[in-house]
């Protein structure tokens, strides 16, 4: 098999076997080509393009390879990766670890067919709160149901049909729209949800303080009160009266 890679520039060709004739080469192009397995010889490289191959499935050991690169690109019409639930496959297992997504430079882009879903993105049969994978999960449930009665209904009359695929056309759009929500969507639903949440604690802070103002005006009001009241009791006692007529008498 021939490879051709960038050579100051300049594409050049080489066979499978004279790669390790060549200490400096770095980066190399494989995609749109034939290749359905990865040679161990392209271990050592740092950045390897293996996009719109027919890859269908990648074993241990060609994920082995991948362990020595550092960028590695996966997608591709061509790509037809395979990917289970029940008995996840090799790519699944190795996306688990963080450092291997993040050498995948569109590993946002990576499809793989699951079962009853068809092709999903492969980080969403991944471990996670919204994995398809995830054990009794909600999305899983309806849509594994919505597949299995459209299958038993397959030879009914087609109005029937039609009519049960719109009364489950609410949950399957609910499914589809988790299936291929992007973690990027992801994300501005999260700082959205913040900035929806950031006004209700302004609104409940300037309720604390308002009803602090009132307690603090209702409290000073009465003060004020009880202490008028008092001064006043206080100059129309008896022994008030009297001191202040006795004044009286002795200035006459």
């Amino acid at each position: 098999m021939n490879f051709a890679f960038l050579n100051h520039g300049k594409t050049s060709f080489v066979q499978q076997n004279s790669l390790p004739s060549i200490p400096s080469l770095v980066r190399l192009q494989l995609s749109s080509t034939s290749l359905s397995r990865i040679p161990p010889e392209l271990g050592r490289l740092t950045y390897l393009h293996l996009d719109d191959n027919p890859l269908l499935q990648l074993t241990a050991e060609d994920l082995k390879v991948l362990d020595g690169v550092r960028r590695v690109s996966l997608t591709g019409n061509s790509s037809g990766f395979m990917c289970d639930c029940g008995v996840p496959s090799p790519l699944q297992l190795w996306l688990r670890e963080k450092r291997n997504r993040e050498k995948v430079q569109d590993v946002d882009s990576i499809t793989c067919y699951l079962p009853l879903f068809g092709a999903v993105p492969i980080l969403s049969t991944l471990p996670g709160n919204e994995s398809l994978c995830r054990e009794g999960s909600v999305e899983t449930t309806k849509w594994t149901d919505f597949v299995t009665n459209m299958e038993q209904h397959s030879s009914d009359d087609p109005n029937k049909v039609i009519s049960q695929m719109l009364a489950h056309s609410s949950d399957s759009l609910c499914v589809l729209s988790k299936i291929f929500r992007s973690p990027f969507t992801t994300k501005i639903k999260n700082i959205y949800k913040n900035l929806r949440n950031f006004p209700i604690f302004i609104l409940f802070i300037c309720i604390v303080v308002l009803v602090v103002t009132i307690a603090f005006t209702l409290y000073y009001r009465y003060a004020t009160l009880e202490s008028l009241s008092s001064s006043q009791k206080s100059r129309f006692r008896p022994d008030t009266i009297s001191r202040r007529s006795g004044a009286r008498v002795l200035d006459d």
